[in-house]
């Protein structure tokens, strides 16, 4: 009885949020009609929120600020009033009024692929991570196949969050499935044998063969996606998917060598790949993902001279910076090597750069090697935004989660962790200081 109570409230709540809007717009009149007839159908589960509510106001929000709706202030101001009341925190708002993306989520081409929308109604969420691969994208010399990522783009659009386009010319699954079959044709390859991956076959990227089919391939995405307004950034497709790591592989190390692989061979390829990219894409930010290691037994934080020359010339030429692979514990996450650059960076004067952080590995959850609780997730957090007080606030911070940090945040999962969810909320408010 109590239940159905609260139930009651929250709908009367809901059918005053969009009576307030109701009568604001005939072009968005017929949908909150839509959302008016499903709310009765909406089941009270613990945390959960009716996300076609959420979205109507985001819609009625952006509809506002660009004058194409006859809404005053007032009516928004009493929209926000009453969520909060009921604890529905309207943060997505959050984002709509500053330029910076905070929150990230790294989509997994396969993930992505079989639930294309997936997460894009979360509360906190600010961009998404679409991964390019080149296979799909040119499976023969100069046929173009733009479809599937235009698929996942046109779908993001609409959700009033950012898009990140993430180039990776190889990797190391399926013996590298990134590369087309027709480049390694051309071009001279390294092979290596992984007992988990067996026969691994990687184009020698420093080649200038190499460099020139891959210079095409990049002027044709940037022909595509360079004044598409939806897409805002693009990682850089450097070295394995697309890090600044050339092969994690222990197994890939002796055949780099023998093929000439070095870190001043490897230094300037980057560059290379750094200037390519600045010149294709005018229009976008772009993103250099960082790793604790450039080659398996070639770690950065042995190596921090050349890391270092590397980041400041990508800040110099419109690149953020990405760290990929925090830890929770203290003594991993300075032998990354991330701390030490991040002070490099704040050593610097870089108008706009923006440094983030992430791993491959779940923040929260089974990582492969261990479970990763609630109070690792949190540490690992912290000890970020101590690097941040480290340099005094100098440069904004933004983060990059996958799929189980952003299911324990997200009110309409089955995985929704009220405790987890309230933490990230106020952590990420705390980098708006």
């Amino acid at each position: 009885m109590k239940k159905s109570i609260m139930f009651l409230a929250l709908c009367c709540t809901f059918f005053c949020v969009v009576n307030l809007f109701a009568v604001t717009s005939k072009d968005v009149r017929f949908e909150f009609k839509k959302v008016r007839s499903k709310i009765k159908k909406i089941k009270s589960e613990g945390e959960g929120v009716p996300q076609e509510i959420l979205s109507l106001i985001h819609k009625a929000k952006r509809l506002y600020k660009e004058g194409n709706i006859d809404a005053s202030y007032s009516f928004l101001k009493e929209a926000d009033s009453l969520l909060e009341e009921k604890g529905i925190n309207d943060d997505k708002s959050r984002r709509v009024s500053s330029e910076d993306d905070v929150l990230f989520f790294d989509f997994h081409y396969k993930l992505s692929c079989k639930r294309p929308n997936l997460f894009i109604q979360h509360e906190l969420l600010d961009a998404v991570i679409i991964i390019v691969p080149w296979s799909e994208v040119e499976p023969y010399p100069d046929k173009y196949d733009f479809s599937k990522i235009d698929k996942l783009v046109n779908i993001w659009k609409e959700s009033n969050k950012s898009i990140v386009l993430r180039i990776i010319p190889y990797g190391q699954k399926g013996g590298n499935l990134v590369t087309p079959k027709w480049v390694l044709q051309e071009v001279p390859y390294i092979t290596f044998f992984s007992e988990k991956r067996g026969e691994v076959k990687i184009p020698e990227v420093w080649d200038d063969k190499f460099l020139e089919i891959y210079a095409s391939y990049v002027k044709r995405l940037a022909k595509h996606y360079n004044d598409n307004p939806a897409v805002k950034y693009v990682e850089i497709g450097i070295g394995h998917i697309g890090y600044l790591t050339a092969q994690p592989a222990p197994e890939a190390t002796s055949a780099f060598i023998k093929s000439g692989w070095t870190l001043k061979v490897w230094e300037k390829y980057v560059k290379e790949v750094i200037d390519l990219y600045n010149q294709c894409f005018s229009n976008k930010k772009l993103i250099l993902t960082v790793t604790p290691l450039f080659l398996r037994g070639y770690y950065v934080k042995d190596n921090i001279k050349i890391a270092e020359n590397i980041i400041e010339y990508a800040v110099n030429n419109n690149c953020y910076i990405l760290f990929k692979g925090i830890s929770e514990e203290e003594d991993e996450f300075a032998n990354t090597g991330f701390p030490r650059l991040v002070n490099f960076l704040a050593s610097l004067d870089i108008k706009n750069l923006h440094i983030g952080f992430g791993d491959d590995w779940p923040l929260l959850g089974p990582t492969g090697k261990k479970i990763r609780t609630k109070e690792d997730f949190k540490k690992a957090l912290e000890m970020v935004y101590q690097l941040w007080l480290d340099i005094d606030k100098k440069y904004p911070f933004f983060f990059v989660l996958l799929h189980n940090e952003l299911a324990a945040t997200d009110r309409t999962n089955k995985h929704f962790d009220k405790d987890v969810y309230t933490f990230l909320k106020n952590y990420l408010r705390r980098f708006e200081d």
